[in-house]
């Protein structure tokens, strides 16, 4: 496939339409990682990707699809965290999302 045909299948308008509910999703949840996710433990943020999916099947299958969104927001926020902190790992920068790995499993 080359790019032109992949381009059919990518949707700039929903890429950007979702970057905006991830960035608003950050600022409300500013409070549960004030000091940054690079300071939240790798497993403390697994375990928060799971919860956040649980919540977003819950709200699949209640059909709220308001809340899913937002849901789904949440899942891709804490994904882009863990692999944001997994870069930092493969580029030798040092951070705190190692620590306490046993806390939370």
């Amino acid at each position: 496939m080359n790019m032109k045909e992949r381009m059919l299948y990518f949707n700039p308008e929903a890429l950007i339409w979702f970057t905006h509910i991830m960035m608003k999703k950050l600022i409300k949840n500013d409070k549960k990682y004030s000091e940054g996710w690079k300071k939240s433990p790798d497993l403390w943020l697994f375990h928060r990707l799971q919860q956040e999916t649980i919540e977003m099947t819950t709200a699949f299958k209640e059909g709220d699809w308001e809340n899913l969104i937002e849901e789904a927001a949440d899942v891709a926020n804490i994904a882009m965290m863990i692999a944001d902190n997994t870069r930092d790992k493969i580029e030798g920068v040092e951070n705190d999302s190692q620590q306490n790995k046993d806390e939370y499993y």
